[in-house]
């Protein structure tokens, strides 16, 4: 994807938003691997294969000791599974840019793709971090709608969402925390689409315009994008790679997440994502069941 969200961390106001939302260095799509490098990687890649083949065999055949099986055997079988994940992961991994984005979409109106709503789950977020969130949800384009769903029961947050232009949206119980949130939700939000922002993540302008155009293929369920974080000091920022700053999270988004296109299986990650409604309802919802409740709902609409 060309846009993502951003958690955002700078100078509040006086109503808590940051004067100036960061810029980030990187944040485009990446540049198309060139032929000599996906060559280079791809051959690596081989080589360890072929290499831990040779070796499982020379292990199996030369020194699995049965006199003591019950330490021999499953010690074989460790690495005979790190081999097979070697495998996959070099499957998975062989193509990054196996698709390309849609044209961003012009038309100030709503999309063919239908009615558009952004969501935002929250339950204890301050008002300093949903303001930035909701105020730039709300301007996103094409038209749509903006939906604070508040397990908080907060009146605070219903003043500043109806300020700021947004539709308010509480429940009597928190049963499911926020994946039961938005399976509420969708009782009351008349949508084709739908874009979830956890309240910490502020959507870039063009977030919208950036990635409806992938719902014009009528098979398409699930639109997840990167995210960047704007407080570079944290754990997972691990130094810079060409001068970008580099948190662990990239390695997901900006590798394993595309190169999964290949095989139709891109993964929601919760937030920062577009969902279509009806392939949502087609699965019950959003699992309630787990703790990864955005994963578990993605197998689920994969299988």
């Amino acid at each position: 994807m060309r846009e993502t969200a951003r958690a955002v961390k700078g100078k509040a106001s006086q109503h808590g938003m940051p004067q100036s939302l960061p810029s980030f260095i990187g944040d485009d799509r990446p540049a198309p691997e060139t032929l000599a490098r996906k060559l280079l990687i791809r051959g690596v890649a081989i080589t360890a294969l072929v290499v831990s083949f040779a070796y499982l065999v020379w292990r199996t055949s030369s020194t699995v000791d049965m006199a003591v099986w019950w330490v021999a055997v499953p010690l074989l079988v460790v690495e005979i599974h790190n081999a097979f994940g070697l495998a996959i992961y070099t499957a998975t991994l062989w193509e990054r840019d196996a698709t390309l984005p849609p044209a961003p979409v012009t038309d100030p109106g709503t999309p063919a793709v239908g009615k558009i709503a952004v969501l935002i789950p929250t339950y204890n977020e301050p008002e300093q971090i949903l303001l930035p969130t909701i105020a730039a949800a709300v301007t996103l384009e094409p038209a749509h709608e903006t939906w604070v769903l508040d397990d908080g029961r907060r009146e605070e947050v219903r003043l500043l969402a109806e300020e700021l232009g947004a539709h308010y949206l509480t429940r009597p119980d928190n049963e499911g925390a926020k994946a039961g949130n938005i399976n509420h939700a969708l009782d009351f939000i008349d949508a084709d689409i739908l874009a979830i922002f956890d309240a910490d993540h502020v959507p870039k302008p063009n977030f919208l315009r950036n990635t409806l155009g992938y719902f014009e293929d009528p098979l398409i369920a699930i639109v997840q994008t990167p995210q960047d974080f704007y407080n570079e000091d944290s754990f997972e920022h691990i130094g810079e790679i060409d001068g970008v700053p580099f948190h662990e999270e990239a390695v997901f988004y900006r590798v394993i997440g595309p190169a999964k296109n290949r095989y139709g299986a891109a993964f929601w990650a919760g937030t920062c994502a577009l969902v279509r409604t009806q392939a949502l309802r087609d699965v019950g919802g959003v699992a309630t069941e787990t703790v990864t409740e955005d994963i578990h709902t993605t197998i689920r609409m994969n299988r």
